[in-house]
C-alpha cells in the first residue's frame, strides 16, 4: 500500500485541526484511484498474501500455486485445493474495499468514522463499525515497542455514553462501573459472568459458585495439543498439525479461542506463539479520576502537574478527537479499541504493512467482537520519549 510519509507533527495536526477533512477527502481520492473495484481489490490481497507466503500449499509446502475463481487456491503440484482467505480477516468478505478502505484508513495514520466509511464504500453503517472495530481490534492485540501511561479502565466512565451489551439494565452507561468499584474496586465484572447472571436471573436458577471465567475454563484436547506444540517455540500451522491427521479447520477454530484467552499471540509471516512478556514499561498513574476535563487541561497546558499524564498528551488529543468528536462516544466494552488507534495513530508506520499485519493475525468474526471486552488497563504511548 501506498502510505504518505509524514512527521509525527503533520500527522497530529491533520487529525486534530481543521484540515481534517481535507486529509480524509485526499485519502479517499488515492485509495479509489488505486482500487477502483473489487478485482483489484483481491489482485492486490493476493499479492501481499504471496508475499506473506500465506499462498503456500498446506499438504506439500510448495509455492507453485494459483488462486482461481471462488477464491480457491490449487496446488500445481499435488492439486490440493483449499480457501485463500479461510482463517484470515477476510474469511467470508463479499465487499472487501470496505475492509481494505478501513485497512487503508489505519495504514495511513488515520481513523473515521463508521457512517462516513459506510457512505463511502457503499455498505450500511452497521457494518461499517463492525468491519472499524474488527480492524482496530488487531491493533489492541499487538504490544508496542513504547513506553507507556497505564490506566484502569473504571476511570473513564465519563466517557461512557452508548450502551452494550454489558450495560446493566435500567442504568446509564456513565454509571455502570461506579457500584462495583466502590464495593470492590475491580473495574467490572468479566462478561460471560454477567451473562451467567442474565440467564440465571431468567431461568430462576440459583447462581453457580464456579467461575466461567475464560482463562480458567478446561482447554480442548486440542487446544492442549496446540499448547504443546507451541512450547518447542513459534510455529505457523502448518507446522502446528505437522504430520498429524488433525482437521485443520478445528485447528483453527481451537487457535482462535486460545488467541481471544490470551493463551497465545500471533505473529507476522502466520506464525503463533505462547505469550511473551509485555515490552512496553507501564507506569500507573495514582490520579483519583481521569475524565474529559483532565484531557482538556493536559492539551491547553493549564493547571498544576498531572502526575505523568503531559507525557501522554498527543495520545490523549487524537483519543479525545476519535471518542468525542468522531464516533460520538463510546462503550466501556470497546474503549481499548480506540485507545490503541490513538497508540497507532501517534506512532504512526513504524510497525510495518498494516495489511500484512492484518493477514497474520487470523479470523476476526463477530463472535469475536461480542465477546470482547477492554482489559483492566489501558496503556497510551508516550510520544516525547519513543518519536
Amino acid at each position: 500500500m501506498k502510505v504518505a510519509e509524514r512527521t509525527h507533527k503533520e500527522r497530529l495536526e491533520e487529525f486534530t485541526s481543521s484540515i481534517y477533512c481535507q486529509q480524509r477527502s485526499k485519502l479517499l481520492q488515492e485509495f479509489n484511484s488505486t482500487f477502483p473495484d473489487e478485482p483489484s481489490c483481491w489482485t492486490f490481497i493476493f499479492s501481499e498474501m504471496r508475499i506473506a507466503g500465506h499462498l503456500r500449499c498446506s499438504r506439500c509446502n510448495s509455492d507453485e500455486t494459483e488462486v482461481q475463481s471462488g477464491r480457491k487456491l490449487v496446488c500445481n503440484s499435488c492439486r490440493k485445493k483449499r480457501q485463500v482467505t479461510a482463517g484470515t480477516i477476510f474469511h467470508g468478505v463479499k465487499k472487501v474495499r470496505a475492509w481494505l478502505l478501513a485497512i487503508w484508513i489505519i495504514e495511513n495514520s488515520f481513523y473515521v468514522s463508521s457512517k462516513w466509511l459506510g457512505e463511502a464504500v457503499g455498505v450500511a453503517q452497521s457494518s461499517a463499525l463492525q468491519i472499524i472495530k474488527s480492524t482496530l481490534l488487531i491493533l489492541e492485540k499487538e504490544r508496542f515497542e513504547s513506553s507507556a501511561i497505564a490506566l484502569e479502565t473504571f476511570r473513564f466512565r465519563l466517557f461512557f455514553s452508548k450502551r452494550s451489551i454489558l450495560t446493566p439494565a435500567l442504568k446509564k452507561p456513565v454509571d455502570e462501573v461506579a457500584d462495583c468499584e466502590e464495593k470492590t474496586n475491580e473495574p467490572y465484572p468479566k462478561e460471560n459472568e454477567t451473562e451467567q447472571r442474565r440467564k440465571t436471573a431468567k431461568e430462576g436458577k440459583p447462581k453457580s459458585d464456579k467461575s466461567d471465567s475464560a482463562i480458567q475454563r478446561k482447554t480442548s484436547t486440542s487446544e492442549e495439543y496446540i499448547l504443546k506444540r507451541l512450547a518447542n517455540g513459534p510455529m505457523t500451522l502448518d507446522e502446528i498439525l505437522g504430520k498429524s491427521k488433525r482437521n485443520s479447520k478445528e485447528i483453527l477454530v481451537a487457535i482462535t479461542d486460545l488467541e481471544f484467552d490470551g493463551l497465545l499471540e500471533p505473529l507476522q509471516g502466520g506464525k503463533f506463539q505462547l505469550p511473551a512478556a509485555r515490552n512496553s514499561k507501564l507506569v500507573k498513574t495514582e490520579k483519583e479520576n481521569f475524565n474529559p476535563k483532565e484531557f482538556h487541561r493536559m492539551n491547553n497546558h493549564s493547571g498544576e502537574a498531572l502526575n505523568g499524564l503531559e507525557d501522554i498528551q498527543d495520545a490523549a488529543k487524537i483519543f479525545m478527537r476519535i471518542t468525542m468528536d468522531l464516533a460520538k462516544g463510546v462503550s466501556r466494552k470497546y474503549l481499548s479499541l480506540f485507545v490503541s488507534c490513538a497508540n497507532e495513530i501517534v506512532l504512526g508506520a513504524k510497525r510495518g504493512s498494516f495489511l500484512q499485519r492484518c493477514l497474520s493475525a487470523g479470523y476476526v468474526g463477530y463472535k469475536t467482537l461480542r465477546n470482547y471486552v477492554s482489559p483492566d488497563l489501558l496503556e497510551f504511548a508516550i510520544s516525547s520519549k519513543c518519536l
